[in-house]
């Protein structure tokens, strides 16, 4: 189903480049789109049936674990996410196979690195944690916050090298789709088997179980478009560590900056008012990112084209489409907008007291 959506995205009997460009994108903002609403939908049950779970403070204690990993997210990744789409995009337009393959293994390595550094400073960390500031500290929480962090680095890698291959849907199923439905539906089944209160330590053991899961299927759709892109396996590898590893650098502090815009309330809620604060705070702030749905639906396609337009020259062709790109979600957002500041009140009535 997702190659089949990514067929007629691509629409390969017509460039992407030039007129039809304009075409590509609202394909591609048309099937990212229907992921996103997708997962929307998935991710509205997932917080009613945590919060119903787990109640507020064990809920306010999950998404602190959450937002911590989200934060360590880009350090992690240290930016070849965005790197992998670039690079694979702009050698795909080149037809410079080495490179291309050369970036993805890249990426893999210097994940699993920064993944061994990260798990030495997070021990250090809930160490002192414990002794100085306990309300800080993850505790029993570690182990599996930073499985979920191993899990999402493989996965963004995967999920890159299908966007930049110009796999929007297949890209985007296994960590939107795939992974918050197997989520739903092991709480579901974890409430019905086990005939008990589920705690914390078990929602969290549920996302393990639901990434791996992800990841398996991010596997084997990259897999596939590998072989549809039919890259030369004669041309061997090609790095340019040096360059990849400094923009990998630069993007890793914007990443961090950028999660902790978006996760730092949390982080500081959970140590300045507990665990039941952060849960009902949680639930009314991350509802309105609802207003972010088309920016980030766009965001998908619009990455490898501006890749393929600058590593062409066409800087017209490229400023036109950045140009009509913002009017377009502006235009679309702003009565989503309007709707949330007049209504928004009922709507939380959703979630209870």
């Amino acid at each position: 189903m997702a190659t089949a959506a990514d067929k007629l995205v691509l629409h390969s009997r017509r460039s992407t480049l030039g007129v039809s460009s304009a075409g590509y994108l609202a394909r591609g903002l048309s099937a990212t789109l229907a992921v996103r609403l997708t997962t929307l939908g998935l991710s509205f049950v997932t917080l009613v049936v945590l919060s119903r779970l787990l109640g507020p403070e064990g809920y306010g204690e999950y998404a602190y674990v959450m937002a911590t990993v989200a934060i360590l997210s880009p350090l992690a990744a240290f930016g070849m996410s965005s790197i992998v789409v670039r690079e694979i995009a702009a050698c795909r337009a080149r037809d410079d196979y080495a490179r291309m393959k050369g970036v993805v293994a890249f990426a893999l390595i210097v994940g699993l690195v920064s993944l061994a550094i990260l798990s030495l400073a997070c021990w250090l960390f809930s160490m002192a944690a414990e002794a100085w500031l306990p309300a800080a500290s993850p505790g029993d929480h570690l182990l599996l916050a930073f499985a979920l962090l191993v899990l999402a680095t493989l996965a963004g890698v995967f999920s890159a090298t299908q966007q930049g291959l110009k796999r929007i849907f297949a890209a985007q199923v296994p960590c939107a789709i795939v992974q918050p439905l197997l989520m739903v539906l092991l709480l579901l089944l974890a409430w019905w088997a086990w005939r008990r209160p589920i705690g914390v330590q078990d929602a969290l053991l549920l996302a393990v179980i639901a990434g791996a899961l992800a990841l398996s299927v991010a596997v084997v759709l990259t897999r596939r478009a590998w072989r549809q892109a039919r890259p030369p396996v004669s041309h061997g590898w090609q790095f340019d560590a040096r360059r990849w590893t400094a923009a990998g650098f630069s993007l890793a502090v914007l990443g961090v900056l950028s999660a902790l815009n978006a996760q730092a309330d949390i982080v500081a809620l959970r140590w300045l008012a507990g665990a039941e604060s952060t849960g009902i705070f949680h639930v009314a702030t991350r509802n309105a990112q609802l207003l972010t749905l088309l920016l980030g639906a766009l965001i998908a396609p619009l990455g490898p084209l501006i890749a393929e337009l600058h590593a062409s020259g066409d800087r017209a062709a490229l400023q036109g489409v950045v140009r009509r790109s913002i009017r377009v979600v502006f235009l679309l957002t702003l009565p989503v907008a309007l709707v949330m500041i007049a209504a928004g009140g009922y709507y939380l009535e959703l979630f209870g007291a």
